[in-house]
């Protein structure tokens, strides 16, 4: 049983989509097709985008699709063409084509992306008590009016995309850049995202303490070889635990709901684990 290193964390980076932010493609692309005159039920896209999941992964997947702005245009583009040909295969490719650039052009808004709930009270509660808050993140240069339009920007010292910094995760460059910005050290640094590949390898390789956050809490920490939380206000027990003897302000959040700390909280469990999540 290994000791978690936490009383020393000065600086907590964050994934973004998936672990701050969601979007729901289903529903922007039945609303792109009505806009086409298109009346597609929701079953067919939700079953259509379970048959594109496997080219979803390996396109998402992809450190190098991540490093530019217009290969991650490029690379939304050709999946939502794939997801279109299960349930408009019998339109003509121009068609198939203009919809896959409307949804891309769609979901780029900041409105077609939601909060989740439990991240701007813990995102207050972790700045109250002294944190320093940044995000890392594969994204394009949209994620700024993203974060700007849900007025999470306030809460973010550092703001590292993958476009701007031409690296991506899982490279540790681009963690190493993040931690350059909030002058801040590894050893003193938490990192919090929903993908194991890019955000508990890439920060793990930068020498950063990486925690796997699964809100669908299938992972435990039994079967992982990292700290798994399966929400934000697990995080604020976590550190709470971890912070016993340190200088912060108490982490209570009388909210919180159900905790997984007593399962986690003091260990980093033995194991391997890789999930085939959400990227971003």
């Amino acid at each position: 049983m290994l000791s978690t290193p936490l009383p020393s964390i000065r600086t907590i980076f964050f994934d973004a989509g998936f672990t701050l932010l969601h979007s729901s493609i289903p529903h922007i692309c039945q609303q792109v097709c009505l806009n086409y005159g298109l009346a597609v039920e929701m079953e067919d896209i939700r079953s259509a985008t379970r048959q594109a999941a496997d080219y979803y992964h390996q396109s998402t997947q992809a450190q190098w699709v991540w490093e530019r702005e217009e290969t991650i245009q490029a690379m939304w583009i050709n999946y939502y063409k794939h997801l279109f040909s299960f349930f408009l295969s019998p339109f003509d490719p121009h068609m198939k084509a203009l919809l896959a650039h409307a949804l891309y052009h769609t979901r780029e808004l900041p409105p077609r992306w939601q909060v989740y709930v439990d991240v701007v009270p813990v995102l207050a509660r972790l700045r109250t008590c002294g944190y320093r808050v940044g995000v890392i993140s594969n994204w394009g240069r949209s994620l700024f009016s993203i974060l700007s339009h849900h007025h999470l920007t306030p809460y973010m010292e550092c703001l590292v995309v993958s476009a701007l910094a031409h690296c991506a995760k899982p490279s540790p460059a681009l963690f190493e850049m993040a931690l350059h910005r909030a002058r801040t050290s590894a050893e003193e640094a938490l990192y919090i995202g929903d993908n194991y590949l890019h955000d508990v390898v890439g920060a793990r390789a930068a020498g950063m303490t990486p925690i796997l956050l699964d809100r669908s809490a299938a992972l435990t920490t039994d079967t992982m070889d990292c700290l798994v939380i399966h929400s934000f206000y697990d995080l604020l027990d976590l550190l709470q635990t971890g912070r016993n003897n340190g200088t912060h302000t108490d982490l209570a959040y009388d909210e919180s709901g159900d905790s997984h700390i007593a399962r986690i909280a003091g260990k980093l469990p033995s194991g391997e684990g890789l999930k085939k999540g959400n990227t971003l």
